[in-house]
This record gives structure tokens, sequence and C-alpha cells, in this order.
């Protein structure tokens, strides 16, 4: 997760990382310096969370599509060129949001992970419209899954 914060450092976030199982998420490492506001909703597989719209949207993509966006500015999952992210704007704390990007192991069709930026809604705005450094780092940690 180091190489993963001193990347993206230039300004504060926090980043984390959860996996999924049968159950929906059930572990996470979260960054102890910008923790989850959201923790227990996790758990809940909410879809107010980017993760759990993330894991809804790989494990039941026949309702999940609908919330599919090419734009930055909302909410749900957003797609581009590599594939589905999703993303939540000021749902569940004010002024801030989340990006869930999966981690796929041993080339699987459903992630086995998720990483997570949380920062301010126009961190995370801006995270969306170029997610090449958040998708390269998130190719590292799948190594190590």
């Amino acid at each position: 997760m180091v190489s993963v914060v001193m990347a993206l450092g230039r300004s504060r976030a926090g980043i984390h990382l959860a996996t999924f199982g049968r159950s929906g998420v059930d572990a996470i490492d979260i960054d102890p310096d910008f923790p989850l506001h959201s923790h227990d909703a996790l758990f809940r597989r909410s879809s107010a969370t980017a993760i759990g719209r993330l894991l809804d949207h790989y494990r039941y993509p026949e309702t999940a599509l609908a919330g599919v966006s090419s734009s930055p500015d909302g909410a749900g999952l957003v797609r581009d060129a590599a594939g589905y992210v999703a993303v939540q704007l000021g749902e569940l704390r004010e002024g801030y949001g989340c990006l869930a990007l999966p981690l796929f192991v041993d080339d699987a069709t459903l992630p086995s992970a998720a990483l997570a930026f949380t920062a301010s809604v126009a961190r995370v705005q801006d995270a969306v419209e170029d997610l090449s450094d958040l998708r390269d780092r998130a190719r590292l940690l799948e190594r190590l899954l």
C-alpha cells in the first residue's frame, strides 16, 4: 500500500483495500490516516458505497448497469476503455467521495478485491477523469493478492 500512497501523495487522500468473499466484503485494510467514514455500510454491501456498487456490478450485472455513466460528475458506475469503476460523491459524507477499482487475480472474471480511493469530491472527480495512475497501482496490487 505504501507505493500507492506515495504515488498519489500530491495531496492527502485515503487508500483502502477491500477483499470480496461469498458474503460480500470480507476484510478491509483501512488507511489509518484517512479512515472510511462509512466503514459499517461496507459490511452491509450498501449500494451507497463505491465498493458496494462495484461488488454489485460484478455479482448482479443485469441490475447494476442501470447506473453506468461516462461522466466523472455523476456517481454510480463509470466505464472507460479499461473497464468499470464505481464512484460515490458526497452521498455518505458531504464534501467527500470514493472511487473503487476492481482487482482481479489470475485472469478471473470476478474481482477478488477492490482498491478504494477516498478524498474530497473534487479530488475524486479529478481521479475519475484520469484513471491511469490508479489503474497502474491496482495492477501492482493484483500481483500481491
